[in-house]
């Protein structure tokens, strides 16, 4: 192999005069072996075939009942659920706020404290102060530092809804004369066929299909996710690069079955391929992926078939949730607290 190779002459440099003849023959040997046994192509890996789908041309039931929307609001998507496209970056929803932002602010050891004092001045006798004292200024912490937590979070509700509620054209049986549906971003789901117009972003993780430029490319922005201005080039994937109506992927519905790999947060990274009984394995790379968050630029148009939605595609991937911010304040009272704390357990024991 070619490193093999680097490996044997970097030896012979070191080696003294006299051994220069024999590595370099058995350089000369190894690309003889070479020669008469070239490396075949590696196949596809398998982690690129973690996820099949085929395309549809008329859209799926996506179920919604009861069960499905008491387990959304406890931030849990049910096995069986159809993955939609809608995504959620709010920390809290209507039935988890309550017990969660207590959990996060009794993690503080000085509301931790308190709440074990007025635990101890509950039981008769015990103390000889009110519970009342201990009890309303911690309440009253509690509940200021509630309000602002769940203000900020209703602030990223209605972020979420507005982006989960964008529109974007589908390709679809169910749709108009032109056989064109407009549905909300949420509801995409992965398989469909879906149109971006200039200008707009990409709603999902899409493998382009086609797109009017003579060249079969496009140009997106993708600042959204890399903070790079400059355009970047995507290429068609070869097949259906003139498809413009539901009648020209036909044959991609009935014939192609699309398999790549499992959702990740890797940008610059995609393993798939495009099989088919007839004319078998295609490879498929990121020049192939319209990312989700990136913006069409200079190009009319383009048609692309949904791969990672929601929550899968790669820009939600990468976001990670922000850490609880302690200061140096809070940082020393939990110190005191703690030394607190500590020092009437002993005395308590001396005594």
């Amino acid at each position: 192999s070619a490193k093999g190779t680097d490996s044997v002459s970097l030896s012979a440099s070191a080696a003294p005069a006299g051994g220069l003849k024999d590595a370099h023959a058995i350089v000369l040997q190894q690309q003889a072996q070479q020669q008469q046994h070239p490396q075949q192509p590696q196949p596809l890996k398998e982690a690129a075939a973690a996820r099949h789908i085929r395309a549809h041309l008329s859209r799926p039931a996506v179920a919604r009942s009861l069960l499905h929307h008491l387990a959304k609001g406890f931030g849990v998507q049910l096995r069986g659920d159809v993955a939609t496209n809608e995504v959620s970056t709010a920390k809290y929803t209507l039935l988890t706020f309550l017990p969660v932002n207590l959990f996060e602010q009794f993690l503080r050891v000085a509301n931790l404290y308190f709440l074990l004092m007025a635990i101890l001045q509950l039981i008769p006798g015990l103390s000889p102060t009110s519970w009342f004292t201990t009890v309303a200024p911690l309440v009253f912490v509690l509940a200021v530092n509630a309000i602002k937590e769940g203000y900020d979070d209703v602030h990223r509700h209605r972020n979420d809804s507005q982006v989960n509620n964008r529109k974007v054209v589908l390709l679809s049986e169910q749709g108009d004369a032109a056989h064109q549906l407009e549905v909300y971003w949420k509801d995409v789901v992965a398989g469909d066929l879906v149109k971006v117009r200039a200008e707009e972003e990409i709603p999902a993780d899409l493998l382009l299909l086609s797109s009017p430029d003579p060249d079969n490319l496009c140009y997106v922005e993708t600042a959204n996710l890399d903070g790079e201005t400059n355009l970047k080039i995507k290429y068609c994937w070869s097949k259906f690069v003139g498809g413009r109506e539901v009648q020209d992927f036909q044959a991609l519905a009935q014939d192609w079955t699309i398999g790549y790999e499992a959702a990740n947060e890797k940008l610059y990274v995609f393993d798939g391929y495009a099989e088919s009984a007839k004319l078998g394995k295609q490879p498929l790379d990121i020049n192939n992926l319209l990312l989700r968050g990136s913006v069409l630029r200079k190009t009319d148009w383009v048609i692309g078939l949904a791969l990672n939605v929601g929550r899968d595609s790669k820009i939600v991937r990468n976001m990670t949730k922000a850490p609880r911010k302690i200061t140096q304040l809070e940082r020393n009272m939990n110190v005191l607290a703690f030394v607190q704390f500590t020092a009437l357990v002993v005395f308590c024991a001396v005594l």
